[in-house]
């Protein structure tokens, strides 16, 4: 994906070619281009909450920018750190992606890959905008939409710096959803259960590995949530 400036507008263009990374999680970029174009397309018809394409053709598709991605706005207070209505627009943002999330999943729609960099959130229309689609594989023993829930935890936990307040926030908007708590308690009965795997990454704490580093801090803080 590129972007181009057009007429005072930003666009991105999405190709049908591979970008030589994590050729493991997608193997054909001709099959992830055509599941990501169909899938935001269908989840435009029930939520605003994927990118509207604009224009496509056999080999590419256009949308419009929808703003800076939760990873900037996560960080921000660092920058202004005196400015308290920073703070609190930041908490508010979490808090419409985590409300955002949990709608998708009521409607029975899962993301596939939440991570910071790929949410976005408008300040003008204050709504948040969920980037790249084309992820659809998971560990298997996860629901579509528990898979969602951990790796999003996981995402920000992998930031390192990050207070855990906004990820606080963000789940107190995710429990606006009817299906929440189910998706909750199902993400904690398949950490226990294969709770060997996260010993195991315990034991890699020596090498700091950032994944499984942030693997073992998201197992304890979901492990550690109120769900009664």
């Amino acid at each position: 994906m590129f972007a181009i400036d057009f007429q005072g507008d930003r666009y991105f263009i999405k190709q049908d070619i591979s970008n030589h990374r994590s050729t493991w999680i997608k193997p054909s970029p001709r099959a992830a281009f055509d599941y990501e174009f169909y899938k935001m397309n269908y989840v435009r018809t029930r939520l605003p909450l994927a990118p509207k394409i604009i224009g496509f053709r056999e080999h590419y598709f256009v949308t419009l920018d929808c703003g800076q991605n939760l990873t900037y706005y996560s960080h921000l207070p660092k920058e202004h750190h005196d400015d308290s209505t920073i703070r609190e627009l930041v908490k508010h943002i979490f808090y419409v992606f985590g409300k955002s999330l949990g709608q998708l999943h009521d409607y029975g729609i899962a993301h596939g890959r939440p991570a910071l960099r790929d949410i976005v959130y408008n300040p003008d229309i204050d709504q948040v905008t969920f980037l790249d689609w084309e992820n659809n594989r998971r560990w298997s023993a996860f629901t579509p939409s528990g898979w969602d829930l951990l790796l999003f935890i996981h995402s920000y936990i992998r930031e390192g710096d990050l207070p855990l307040d906004y990820l606080h926030v963000a789940l107190d908007g995710y429990n606006t959803a009817h299906t929440a708590r189910h998706t909750m308690l199902h993400v904690k009965e398949v950490l226990c259960k294969y709770d060997y795997l996260f010993s195991f990454c315990r034991l890699l704490e020596p090498f700091h590995f950032v994944d499984t580093e942030a693997a073992v801090k998201a197992y304890d803080f979901v492990l550690g949530l109120k769900t009664e």
